[in-house]
């Protein structure tokens, strides 16, 4: 269990801090400002759920 909460913090965090903010730096630069802000927002749910994992995984050890 503690290998797939790694893994899934990993790939939430990558989301979080990689993924969504360039999808939105590039959908601002193009005109789309509401397409990024939705980008934004997917990044701060992202960054929730990798917090819920880390929880699980303190809590696992």
């Amino acid at each position: 269990p503690s290998d797939n909460l790694k893994a899934a913090i990993a790939g939430e965090t990558h989301e979080y801090t990689d993924m969504y903010p360039g999808m939105a730096k590039q959908a601002r630069e193009e005109g789309f400002d509401e397409i990024a802000d939705w980008f934004e927002t997917l990044a701060k749910a992202e960054k929730s759920h990798a917090g819920r994992f880390q929880k699980a995984l303190d809590n696992l050890d």
